[in-house]
C-alpha cells in the first residue's frame, strides 16, 4: 500500500520534478525534468527522467542514490527500467541499455 501512495504521490507531483515536503516545504531535486517510468524494488522504487538520470527513492519520498551518465549510467534521458531475478538494474536509455549490479553500471550500445 505504501508503494501505491509512493507511486500516486509521485506521479502527481514528480511530472514537473523530483520533490518532497520537509516542514512545510517543498524541496526540488531535480527542477524541470519530467519523470519518465517508475519501478517499484521491495521498499524502494526506480525513477527515471527526461534529462536528469536515475533515481532510487524509498517509501518516505527520500532520495537514496542518484545515478547520471557522469557516474556511469549510459545517459541521463531514462525511456524505461527493468529488474531482473538477481536484482540487477536494466535501465533503457537514450544511449543504449545500462546495467547496473549494484556496484557499477555497464552500458551496451548498437556500436558493439
Amino acid at each position: 500500500m505504501k508503494q501505491l501512495i509512493l507511486f500516486f504521490n509521485l506521479a502527481i507531483i514528480g511530472m514537473q520534478a523530483i520533490a518532497q515536503v520537509n516542514n512545510q516545504q517543498w524541496i526540488s531535486f531535480c527542477e524541470k525534468s519530467e519523470i519518465t517510468c517508475m519501478t517499484p524494488e521491495s521498499d524502494y522504487m526506480w525513477i527515471g527522467t527526461n534529462d536528469a538520470g536515475l533515481f532510487q527513492v524509498d517509501l518516505n519520498g527520500n532520495i537514496i542514490r542518484s545515478f547520471t551518465n557522469e557516474t556511469g549510467l549510459g545517459s541521463n534521458q531514462i525511456k524505461c527500467i527493468a529488474i531482473d531475478k538477481k536484482g540487477v538494474k536494466w535501465v533503457g536509455t537514450s544511449n543504449g541499455v545500462s546495467k547496473y549490479d549494484g556496484y557499477k553500471w555497464q552500458t551496451f550500445t548498437t556500436n558493439e
